[in-house]
């Protein structure tokens, strides 16, 4: 049976897949992931304290799932919010190994885009599970999002993936 190059790419990309989802499927019922992964009020909180919310990311950090952190660790993520007041506002966060080491201070162009609304954004906050509510957003399109580079639409790509996996054990 002969097998063309675009045949072994997808052959290919299904083993890194299964490999991937198998190396995560510990990380994805950590006992140590409490289910939040952000502790602010609402996003009025978040906006004025960018500082201890960057903070308290980073001091849980080591909580989230690995898979979390590898999809998210080396960004530039831009993210537009819609407030209830029509108007928008706009953060630029930079990671670096799963931390976030920067808000708005950001010299490089983004790599990831990601818009919600304020609504969400709050859904988000105070569910007890913010990684299930961070996939319910993006499966009903209140949080929708664009990877720039060819790595990070790979990576956003298998994140959707880690978000359905991760709802089987929960």
């Amino acid at each position: 049976m002969d097998i063309n190059s675009n045949q072994r790419t997808k052959i290919t990309i299904y083993l890194a897949v299964i490999i991937l989802l198998s190396g995560s499927i510990g990380a994805v019922s950590s006992p140590s992931f409490t289910g939040k992964v952000v502790h602010v009020q609402n996003l009025d909180d978040a906006l004025n304290n960018l500082d201890k919310a960057k903070d308290n990311y980073n001091a849980g950090a080591d909580n989230l799932p690995s898979f979390f952190t590898n999809l998210f660790g080396n960004e530039v993520i831009k993210l537009n919010i819609e407030r209830r007041n029509e108007t928008n506002e706009t953060l630029i966060i930079k990671t670096d190994s799963g931390r976030v080491v920067a808000i708005n201070d950001v010299e490089e162009e983004p790599t990831l885009e990601v818009w919600f609304n304020e609504d969400t954004f709050d859904d988000l906050i105070r569910s007890e599970d913010q990684l299930e509510s961070i996939k319910n957003g993006l499966n009903n399109g209140d949080i929708k999002y664009e990877a720039f580079k060819f790595s990070t639409k790979i990576k956003t790509g298998l994140g959707r993936i880690f978000f359905n996996v991760r709802s089987w054990f929960g």
